[in-house]
């Protein structure tokens, strides 16, 4: 077996540490001593052997939570040797089951194996239930439904801002006023035409005169 220095003996030159440095809650170690005492002490209504669990001390407590923090970190250091001698940096299970086989405590592999795959099925187990994140949908846009909604959608409309304006389309071109010169020719001749007309007129009726003068001399 190999031999190891005490783990809790602090090096050349190290500050001493304190006495409730890396010590278990105690409420765990009085817990897990409550239920070994039960275990060993049951009692029974029928069965009066048994009697009552013993009561522990505060001192005994103290003394438990000191001898297991001593007893872990001398295991520790050892699973630590363990990694070394097979050339790895991360301390395993198997390390620690090494480390305690080396240590003498050989009673304490077959439970702790029996735990330690206990353990390990159940994490699966959980895995397994566990269910998987899906994956997130995007929202659909919610359509305007109410009377309120209805109102707050023609106020947006009414705010927002009207499109641009085409400009106004230019008017057709005017026909260019005519003159004065050009009104005093439309005159003249409309009076040369009158004239013209009435010539046309007088000739006819001396014509007519002339006939009937001939047919009375007849």
């Amino acid at each position: 077996m190999a031999e190891h220095g005490n783990p809790m003996s602090p090096g050349p030159g190290a500050p001493e540490a304190k006495v409730e440095d890396n010590s278990l809650p105690r409420s765990v170690i009085a817990r897990i001593v409550k239920a070994k005492l039960q275990e060993l002490h049951p009692q029974s209504s029928s069965d009066k052997k048994g009697g009552a669990a013993p009561q522990v001390k505060p001192d005994a407590l103290l003394a438990l939570q000191e001898s297991a923090k001593v007893f872990i970190s001398y295991i520790a250091s050892t699973a630590n040797d363990c990694a070394k001698d097979n050339k790895r940096q991360t301390i395993g299970a198997d390390d620690v089951f090494t480390a305690l086989e080396e240590l003498g405590f050989t009673e304490l592999l077959g439970p702790l194996r029996t735990y330690f795959e206990a353990h390990s099925s159940s994490l699966k187990e959980k895995a397994k239930r566990t269910p998987k994140p899906k994956e997130a949908v995007p929202r659909k846009r919610k359509s305007v439904s109410g009377p309120g909604q209805a109102e707050e959608a023609k106020r947006q409309l009414l705010v927002s801002p009207l499109p641009p304006q085409p400009p106004p389309a230019p008017p057709p071109p005017q026909p260019p006023a005519p003159s004065a010169d050009a009104d005093a020719g439309l005159e003249e001749e409309d009076v040369e035409a009158e004239e013209e007309a009435g010539g046309m007129v007088e000739e006819e009726l001396d014509q007519d005169d002339e006939e009937a003068a001939m047919d009375e001399a007849q």
